[in-house]
């Protein structure tokens, strides 16, 4: 299977597409698809597109449209005023740019990221599992090959799948693996869309255990931040402008002492699924597995450690009529 991902005629980058965690002071940077750590934007990919020409700001020189480029890594966002742009693009965002690769030693200075077209996506967050899916195995394979007499992957879900997402047999025993790709500190855990007819039990859990108990539902939630400001809500709820709703992300540190429910909470949806271990890989190739608790951990893995935080937020665009709630998690 190909992961090249191809450009047919997509809109411009947005502050969303570049990832929070480096972009702290961007209200708006994190909750879109982030096309950074996709094959696209990594060695032997083809970069994005311009559209148009671009000035290089603290470099020489212009970006043609139609030229590809990449966006070097980690993909911090410059305002124009802060770094003294004004006139039309002074409400502009810049990020570091190279027309040779993603490494950062590579960039030859900023251009604004919405003269940039982004990468089409036969969903580019499951292309992202599917490349953290393969790593996991090769890394599986690698580490554990002394350890067991036979490893063979009996399951590997595709694209869109909603099937465990890596299967291993390890001498005669059957092991599930939750994988999850990310680009920053944090990852996400899994989504779900959710609506005023579409109630998502883990989600309400998540909610009645970050509220204290005083809200057993989102919609509960959503409600009373809709008594001050209908502004928020689900999508096609009076007031509400954003085709894929508005929720004020909820976010518990670990010294809150209700981390422990939450974290509970998360280790039982492992369970549900069924997942033995759950997997990180990182865009720079840094993998580490954890065992849920669930069956025998024949390889020794540590515990899901306590989160650092733990967050709800909208995720993604549109969805079905409803609002992609994603549950994020920083290690």
């Amino acid at each position: 299977m190909s992961l090249q991902l191809l450009q047919h005629n997509q809109g411009p980058f947005k502050i969303r597409n570049f990832p929070e965690e480096c972009n702290p002071h961007v209200k708006g940077a994190g909750p879109g698809t982030q096309y950074l750590i996709l094959p696209v934007n990594q060695p032997g990919g083809q970069g994005f597109r311009m559209l148009q020409d671009a000035a290089i700001v603290n470099g020489t020189g212009m970006v043609l449209k139609d030229q590809y480029v990449y966006f070097t890594l980690p993909g911090k966002l410059y305002k124009a005023s802060d770094i003294g742009i004004g006139g039309h693009q002074s409400r502009s965002y810049f990020a570091s740019f190279s027309t040779k690769s993603s490494n950062p030693e590579d960039a030859m200075g900023l251009i604004s990221i919405s003269s940039v077209a982004k990468a089409s996506q036969p969903s580019s967050r499951a292309v992202t599992g599917k490349i953290g899916q393969d790593a996991v195995y090769q890394y599986f394979t690698s580490v554990y090959s002394h350890t067991f007499r036979s490893i063979t992957q009996l399951q590997c879900a595709h694209i869109g799948s909603k099937a465990g997402d890596l299967i291993i047999d390890v001498d005669g025993t059957p092991l599930q693996i939750e994988v999850k790709s990310y680009s920053s500190s944090a990852v996400t855990l899994f989504d779900k869309v959710v609506g005023r007819q579409k109630d998502r039990p883990i989600i309400n859990m998540l909610v009645e255990k970050m509220s204290g108990g005083k809200h057993p539902t989102l919609t509960s939630l959503i409600d009373e931040v809709r008594l001050t400001d209908p502004s928020f809500g689900y999508p096609g709820d009076p007031g509400v402008i954003n085709k894929s709703g508005k929720l004020t992300g909820i976010r518990i540190y670990q010294s809150d002492a209700k981390m422990h429910e939450i974290y509970k909470v998360l280790i039982g949806n492992f369970h549900q699924s069924k997942d033995n271990y759950f997997a990180v890989h990182n865009h720079s190739g840094t993998i580490s597995l954890y065992h849920t608790g669930l069956g025998e951990n024949v390889i020794k893995a540590p515990p899901l450690p306590l989160p650092i935080y733990v967050e709800l937020r909208p995720y993604g665009g549109p969805s079905a009529g409803g609002m992609r709630v994603g549950v994020k998690v920083k290690l």
